[in-house]
């Protein structure tokens, strides 16, 4: 070629004949068409290596080619045949134009379009909840755009904006992977812990009992879990104890232990705010018994009945130790009074049968610096129901109607003389009554009052005081109210509180006071129950607690109560820490404390416990 192209340049420039001139040239252009025999260029391939791409990632293209130089559109330039050149990063969806050209200009061409996708991406993944107790499930929720979604640990394929359950013996980690049509993925993951169940092994207070304003130590054992209680307690340590505020009621708690997944188990113990608190038990089941103050002390407590059978058994309580111990038995089968005499000794009435199977009147002493019973004279007539009561003079007026049945005898009274240890009759009251009190007088008499007789009549409303100087029983006037099983109470400024159980046409939740000094009875209270059965015991203070009993309806517990003479009120407190709907005893303590033995509870069960208000 370069031959014929410097011939072509000396014939043009050296030939002086303008025709010679023309035919060399017009030779010479013959000589171009030599070359048109030359192939023309060849493309055999013109591919990307990935197609699609992940928005703003790149591709190769590799051109396969013969005949000429090619050259690739879109910036990528020349390119040789066989060897890859990157694309750059692509945005968009790009086409690129593969150009092969010859020497004589001839050209071929190829194009191959890139697609661009975008990139995967997870907008969320999360558990409902990241703590689970074990044996509980939650669910797994996720977000994400790219073609495909999947999770580890067993749960496969995912769709976006669904959600998969999961329910894992372990803490477990879960990933999520997103794979978009390019190939590219991401991946997120979240771990849940799977925690033990809480646990409340023991939830108590120390004491369960408080007098108002007391407190007391909540005491818990629990695992797994942060403790709480409500009463304003707050956050509780396990196995260390924390202290409520003062209580002014009987309050009840609650424990919550709660784990880290939000499952919790709760426990309550209550705290009695209340006056009464437990003591020893009696060895023996008792209602109808006596409960007798010795001068050491201790409290003498003889007879009764378990339910089934009269006691004969007696025991002593020890209020140093709040224990009962057993004391020596009584010759008696019946057991109906006890009273303390001026000797330090206890005289005790009773029935016993004689060969023939009849109730015979029997009286014993109890000896307390000997611990035993002995025999005395007998009283003049057998008496069920009696009121024994000491006299100033030392010795003990014993009223009532015989034997407790139906009798047509007249009334009579006895007196116990401790110098002669023997029983004389004495006075005569109007009434052949049981279910009467008789109350000591400052003055040396004694107040009888209300009972009924033993037939189908009425509570009576009669009152009398016998009058030891002479010997005799005198009317008092009526009572504002029929009354039997009531109590009756000497109180401080020498009048007599009259309370508790009247007939049924009695206005409810009466009580009264007798006058001595005018031989009056006037209305107080009124009481908060209108109850049947209950005890009345002077406290050292001058009120009178009254506790025990049934409401006049026989349906629940007579709330216990205070007396005070200076209001003429009375005032709810307890409860009792065990109800006691009659039949039980109450006896002051030379500590101020008050002594509650026995009784039937609501289930018309004897009871063996006792308990102290203090």
């Amino acid at each position: 070629m370069s031959q014929a192209r410097s011939w072509y340049r000396d014939s043009c420039l050296f030939v002086p004949l303008v025709a010679l001139v023309l035919l060399v040239c017009s030779g010479c252009g013959g000589g171009g068409g030599g070359t048109s025999h030359r192939p023309p260029p060849t493309i055999t391939s013109f591919a990307a290596a990935t197609n699609p791409v992940t928005v703003g990632t790149s591709t190769t293209l590799t051109a396969a080619f013969t005949g000429g130089t090619g050259v690739v559109s879109n910036g990528v330039g020349t390119v040789t045949s066989g060897v890859p050149v990157s694309t750059g990063n692509l945005t968009t969806n790009t086409t690129f134009i593969l150009t092969v050209t010859n020497a004589a200009g001839v050209a071929a061409t190829f194009t191959v379009t890139v697609n661009v996708v975008p990139g995967p991406a997870i907008t969320a993944f999360t558990a409902a909840k990241n703590h689970v107790t074990i044996g509980s499930g939650t669910s797994l929720s996720y977000t994400f755009t790219g073609a495909n979604g999947s999770i580890d640990q067993g749960i496969g394929n995912v769709v976006s904006g669904a959600t998969s359950e999961i329910t894992p013996t372990t803490t477990t980690t879960y990933t999520l992977t997103v794979t978009d049509s390019a190939g590219s993925a991401v991946s997120k993951s979240l771990t849940v812990n799977v925690v033990p169940a809480p646990r409340i092994t023991s939830f108590s207070a120390t004491p369960a009992a408080v007098a108002p304003g007391g407190v007391a130590t909540l005491n818990a054992v629990f695992e797994n879990g942060v403790g709480a209680v409500d009463q304003s307690i707050g956050t509780i340590t396990s196995g260390a104890g924390i202290t409520t505020s003062a209580l002014a009621a009987t309050t009840a708690f609650t424990l919550t232990v709660t784990n880290p997944a939000g499952d919790s188990v709760t426990a309550t113990t209550t705290v009695t705010v209340t006056d009464f608190f437990t003591t020893g038990s009696m060895g023996t089941s008792r209602q109808g018994h006596t409960a007798t103050l010795l001068r050491n002390g201790k409290v003498l407590v003889v007879g009764g009945s378990d339910g089934t059978r009269p006691l004969n058994s007696a025991e002593l309580y020890d209020p140093a130790t709040g224990t009962f111990a057993p004391a020596s038995t009584s010759g008696m089968q019946q057991i109906t009074s006890a009273t303390l005499l001026q000797s330090d000794q206890v005289l005790v009435i009773g029935q016993t049968p004689d060969a023939l199977g009849t109730l015979q009147p029997v009286a014993e002493l109890y000896d307390e610096s000997l611990g035993s019973f002995s025999s005395t004279g007998a009283p003049l007539t057998a008496r069920l129901e009696h009121t024994a009561t000491l006299l100033q003079s030392g010795k003990v007026l014993v009223v009532s109607g015989p034997s407790g049945m139906i009798s047509v005898k007249p009334a009579t009274a006895e007196l116990y003389d401790p110098v002669t240890r023997a029983f004389s009759l004495t006075g005569s009251p109007r009434g052949i009554l049981n279910g009467h009190t008789a109350t000591l007088l400052r003055d040396g008499r004694v107040l009888v009052t209300g009972g009924y007789p033993p037939s189908t009549q009425p509570f009576t409303a009669n009152a009398e005081v016998y009058d030891p100087i002479v010997g005799a029983f005198v009317n008092a006037g009526l009572m504002l109210e029929r009354r039997a099983g009531h109590t009756a109470t000497l109180l401080p400024n020498g009048t007599v509180l009259l309370a508790g159980d009247c007939d049924l046409e009695c206005t409810l939740f009466t009580a009264e006071l007798f006058v001595p000094s005018s031989g009056t009875f006037t209305a107080t209270g009124p009481m908060n129950t209108d109850g049947v059965g209950q005890t009345a015991t002077l406290l050292f203070d001058g009120t009178v607690l009254v506790v025990g009993g049934v409401s006049r309806n026989y349906r629940e517990p007579a709330s216990p109560e205070i007396y005070d003479p200076s209001t003429g009120r009375f005032r709810a407190i307890g409860p009792l820490l065990i109800a006691r709907m009659g039949g039980h005893t109450a006896t002051l303590l030379q500590n101020g404390k008050v002594l509650i033995t026995g009784g039937l509870n609501p289930q018309n069960v004897v009871l063996s416990s006792a308990e102290l208000y203090e």
